[in-house]
């Protein structure tokens, strides 16, 4: 899955000196897991309006009516205080910067620096809260300020050096597949002399050649057969569809392989074979990493969390390598 070329997105550069690119979370997502939120605050506060109203009620007994009613009233103040404001405060400085909300629609809040959200920047985005959401709890203030702003900030984000990210999450890289029969060694030198762009062609329409109608896919694939002739046999006119299915093949083993396009120069020739060697570690520290956001760095032991940061070094190391690599370009293992 890729980002979305209509995405705004913001690049922001680690401690590792590693540029990450965000997607800034849109207005319709931030407003949903808002309304998600509200809910369970409204929630939360009738439960504790109701519990309110029925101790007051036992203890007024015991004390004049007037009293009793002050002293509900005030509790009623410090209790909407707090889930108001301790409720965004506390889960995304405990969550990681994401309520319940936030979390359903895969949203998070993190430091300008790509740092996670903690205490005091989330005091201080939530305080001014109570100006972005005016007037009258429509957010009108916070919603200009996010369009207005070029990385889609409302004041109280503004105010903490914060930004909201969507999270799009894919459970496997995005990695040549392995070949389905053993490619000659002359199969592999053909299939490394296709660039980036004839391969990305080729890889279109044998992924939807089965839906077209049988007319259209024989002119289709006769047209794309003469495009890339330089890397066909000569019996490919006879059978292009197929020809082309096979140069595919042989295409995904050379890049499983490691083996770069006859076209790439410089560092452009080291992608194949960075993703080739590193994929599999990446799908392991991704599995490990799923593992520690769901129950924390305490499950892991002194050893296991040294081991968790070095390999987090390492994929820092294959990010820069790989964009150095693929530079101009964002193929699918960049993004994965």
């Amino acid at each position: 899955m890729k980002a979305s070329s209509l995405a705004q997105t913001v690049d922001v550069e680690t401690p590792e000196l590693v540029v990450l690119s965000y997607t800034i979370a849109g207005i319709g997502s931030r407003a949903s897991a808002a309304i998600l939120d509200y809910l369970i605050c409204i929630v939360a506060f009738i439960a504790l309006v109701v519990s309110v109203f029925q101790f007051s009620s036992k203890s007024i007994l015991g004390r004049s009516g007037d009293t009793s009613a002050a002293w509900a009233v005030a509790a009623i103040g410090v209790f909407q205080f707090a889930i108001l404001w301790l409720y965004y405060v506390l889960f995304e400085a405990l969550q990681d910067g994401q309520t319940p909300g936030k979390r359903i629609m895969n949203l998070r809040v993190v430091r300008d620096g790509g740092l996670a959200v903690n205490f005091e920047a989330s005091a201080i985005r939530n305080l001014v809260r109570i100006v972005d959401m005016q007037p009258l709890f429509l957010y009108a203030v916070g919603m200009v300020s996010v369009v207005v702003n070029s990385r889609g900030k409302r004041l109280g984000d503004l105010a903490a050096g914060t930004l909201v990210v969507k999270e799009d999450v894919i459970s496997q890289p995005m990695v040549a597949a392995a070949p389905r029969r053993r490619a000659s060694s002359e199969a592999l030198t053909i299939a490394a002399q296709l660039s980036e762009d004839q391969y990305a062609l080729l890889d279109r329409f044998v992924q939807r050649r089965m839906e077209l109608e049988p007319a259209r896919r024989n002119e289709l694939a006769a047209n794309l057969a003469e495009r890339l002739k330089g890397a066909l046999n000569e019996d490919s006119a006879k059978s292009p569809v197929n020809a082309l299915v096979r140069l595919h093949e042989d295409e995904q083993a050379a890049s499983a392989r490691g083996i770069a396009s006859r076209h790439d120069r410089g560092a452009a020739r080291e992608r194949h074979a960075i993703v080739a060697i590193n994929a599999p570690r990446w799908a392991s520290f991704a599995t490990r990493l799923k593992t520690v956001q769901s129950s924390g760095l305490k499950s892991l032991d002194e050893n296991g969390v040294r081991s968790f940061v070095q390999e987090y070094r390492e994929l820092t190391s294959d990010l820069a390598r790989l964009r150095t690599a693929t530079r101009g370009t964002e193929p699918a293992e960049l993004f994965y």
